[in-house]
Order: structure tokens, then C-alpha cells, then sequence
């Protein structure tokens, strides 16, 4: 009997004893963004524009708030240690587009469970994080280390669990050694990150590359001419292009490439999002994927000249991420390799337009002379610019 009740004991007990525990984490480094007109500065918009080298067409773009000062931006960051209440916070103009990016090291690698970013300020306006992203890495070294993300949105504060705060959850299953946050928001004028925390075990064994093709190119999607992007240029969150009609590109493979070769995309669909692509006049429509980003199976290449396509064939505009073009027919039928590997690949350039070397050559060009020697080199007819009076 006794034995019995020691057995229900532990029983009860065993999801408490299996939970994982939290990991001492380091925070290498926060650096806050805001969103900034570039080029010459408006008057009803002092503090809101930036000298970015002379670009000749203003747009937003994010920039660390560090190198604002000089610019008089009411943009700052508070120092702090996440320790509530002396945590990191973050000042803009309302209705600014603005994020906070914090990379933290946990020591070692470590297979995760999940990670909790705190949202401070639950009960103060104007504090609302709109967006929060998480990324992890096995190590720093590389120019793009990171793997897939991880992001949650909300429209309004949680209840407070503690302290004014309350956690927003990412479930993780991945070995990690950093992890990088970045929150966003558009509408708040402040943001407050109270706390991180990571919860997992470390990591039994290293983690084993998975073998790349002999022969691999990769080119990313939302620099393919036409794709409406899923998220702003430079906001924090998972790539993605969307397909509303039909887009053209022209890639060249390196002459040395033995063909043939063979495609794969990364693409989303819902069963309504769908797409057909095209390589060189053979094409193939996009299977639905269950909701889910996958690799799919394009056409063969067996040129070294690609004209590419993508179109629209449903209703819905479709998603795709990454183009791999490879020797292995069979790879990502194996083991997936993680984003982060993938990204080591090298990436194919696509070839500037006329109009863009037009403009490298000559960045100095009249306006009316660069219109006229495009219009020659497409066989436009030529339209004079109207006269002044």
C-alpha cells in the first residue's frame, strides 16, 4: 500500500518534474530602430528625416536610434536591466514605425522549450508591443546565422500575470545557443520589454550540419521585380512575398554549372493561395501545402539562361519565401537543413535592369535625358516634357 501511494505521488508530480527549467541567459546587446524619411528634410516632420548619402527617391527605412542624435530624433532608449520595473523601454513619435532588437547568449547550445518575452506597462496607454519575433542561432560567426522565426501579434494589452506585466509564449523544439527578439510597433509611442526567459535542457550532443549539394544557388523571392512583400523593408519577422498577378525574372547560372540542375520553392498555401511557377516554358502548379511553409519541387534546369515565372492562379494572393536551385533531386525529401544553413548558400544576383545601370553609370544624369534614353533602349515613344510657363 505504501509502495501504491509513493507511486501516486510521484505520479502527480511527474508534469512538474519534467517541466523545463529556465536557462541563465546573457544580454549581448539592445539596439532600438525607428522608421525615418530619407533625403532632405520637411519642416512638419522635424526630426523625421535623415541624410542617407543622397539617394535620389525619399522612402522609409529603419534606422538605429543611435545614429540619430545628430538628427535631433526624439527617439531614445532607456538603460535598464529587465528587472521590473528598471526595464528596457523605448520613446518615438506616435504612429512611427519603431522596434527594439535584443540578442542574448545562453552560454551554450541548449535544446529549447520555450522562451517568454514580458510585455511591461499592461496597464499603461500607448505601451503596446503590436509585434513580437524570435530567432535562434547556434553561433554568431556567420553573416546570417539565424533560423526560422517565430512571431505573435496582439491589437491590445493581456491581463497583468505580474508586476503590470504578463509573458508572451513561444513554443520552441530547436537547439540554440542565442536567440535574438526583436519587438515592434507602429502606433505606440513606447514600448516596454520588462523580462526574457528561455526554458529548455542542454543539448545531449552536438548538432550535426546536414551534407549541401555538390552544386547550389539560392535566390530570394522578395527581390524578384513585382512581389508585394508580406511585412515592410527592414521590419522585424518571417520573409515572404506575395504573388497578385504575374511576375517575370531573368537569373544566369555560372557557366561552370553542370546541368541538369533542379528548384525547389518555399511556399505557403492555405488551398486557396495558389500559384503556378515556371522555368524556361515548363511549368508546375504549387500543391497545397496544409498551412504551412514547405519546400516544393519546381521545374527541371537544363539551361543556363532562366526566364522565370510566377502567377497568380486563384483567388488569393499566394506566399512563397526562398528559391534553391541544386544538383540533388532528392534533397529536401532527406532531412531538412535548418534556415540558418541554408542561408550559407551562395545567393544568385539578379542581373540590374537598363534603366538601373543607366543610373550607376551616370547617377548625375538629367532627368529628361535619363526618360529619353530608356524610352530608346524599349522602344517607347518619345514624350517631351511639358513646357513651363
Amino acid at each position: 500500500m505504501k509502495n501504491s501511494f509513493s507511486l501516486l505521488i510521484l505520479i502527480a508530480f511527474l508534469p512538474v518534474l519534467c517541466q523545463a527549467a529556465e536557462i541563465p541567459l546573457e544580454i549581448l546587446s539592445v539596439k532600438a530602430y525607428a522608421e525615418y524619411w530619407t533625403g532632405q528634410k520637411i519642416d512638419s516632420w522635424q526630426g523625421q528625416s535623415v541624410d542617407d548619402g543622397g539617394r535620389k527617391a525619399d522612402r522609409h527605412d529603419y534606422y538605429e536610434v543611435e545614429t540619430m542624435y545628430k538628427n535631433n530624433s526624439p527617439a531614445t532608449l532607456t538603460d535598464g536591466d529587465f528587472s521590473w520595473k528598471g526595464s528596457w523601454k523605448t520613446h518615438f513619435w506616435s504612429h512611427q514605425g519603431k522596434r527594439v532588437e535584443i540578442i542574448a547568449d545562453l552560454g551554450e547550445v541548449y535544446r529549447l522549450e520555450r522562451v517568454e518575452v514580458w510585455q511591461g506597462g499592461a496597464n499603461e496607454n500607448n505601451t503596446l508591443i503590436e509585434k513580437t519575433t524570435v530567432w535562434g542561432a547556434l553561433t554568431l560567426e556567420l553573416a546570417d546565422p539565424w533560423d526560422s522565426s517565430q512571431s505573435r501579434e496582439q491589437k491590445e494589452h493581456q491581463k497583468p500575470v505580474s508586476e503590470n506585466a504578463y509573458p508572451l509564449s513561444f513554443s520552441m523544439d530547436a537547439s540554440y545557443r542565442y536567440l535574438k527578439i526583436v519587438c515592434s510597433s507602429q502606433l505606440s509611442a513606447s514600448m516596454v520589454i520588462s523580462e526574457i526567459k528561455a526554458f529548455g535542457s542542454k543539448a545531449e550532443a552536438p548538432i550535426a550540419e546536414v551534407p549541401l549539394p555538390e552544386t547550389a544557388f539560392r535566390f530570394e523571392l522578395e527581390n524578384m521585380p513585382g512581389v508585394f512583400l508580406t511585412s515592410r523593408s527592414g521590419l522585424s519577422g518571417e520573409k515572404g512575398g506575395c504573388i497578385t498577378g504575374e511576375h517575370h525574372l531573368y537569373l544566369q547560372l555560372p557557366a561552370e554549372a553542370k546541368l541538369p540542375l533542379y528548384s525547389f520553392l518555399r511556399y505557403f498555401d492555405n488551398g486557396q493561395r495558389n500559384l503556378e511557377w515556371e522555368i524556361n516554358g515548363q511549368a508546375k502548379a504549387m500543391p497545397v501545402t496544409g498551412n504551412q511553409w514547405r519546400w516544393v519541387a519546381g521545374p527541371v534546369v537544363d539551361q543556363h539562361d532562366l526566364q522565370i515565372t510566377l502567377r497568380l492562379i486563384g483567388k488569393i494572393s499566394g506566399s512563397c519565401d526562398s528559391m534553391i536551385i541544386c544538383s540533388d533531386p532528392n534533397f529536401f525529401s532527406k532531412q531538412e537543413p535548418p534556415l540558418w544553413q541554408l542561408k550559407q548558400i551562395p545567393e544568385l544576383v539578379r542581373p540590374p535592369s537598363f534603366p538601373e545601370k543607366l543610373l550607376q553609370g551616370q547617377p548625375e544624369i538629367d532627368a529628361a535625358e535619363f526618360g529619353r534614353k530608356v524610352a530608346q533602349h524599349y522602344g517607347y515613344p518619345e514624350t517631351p516634357p511639358p513646357e513651363s510657363h
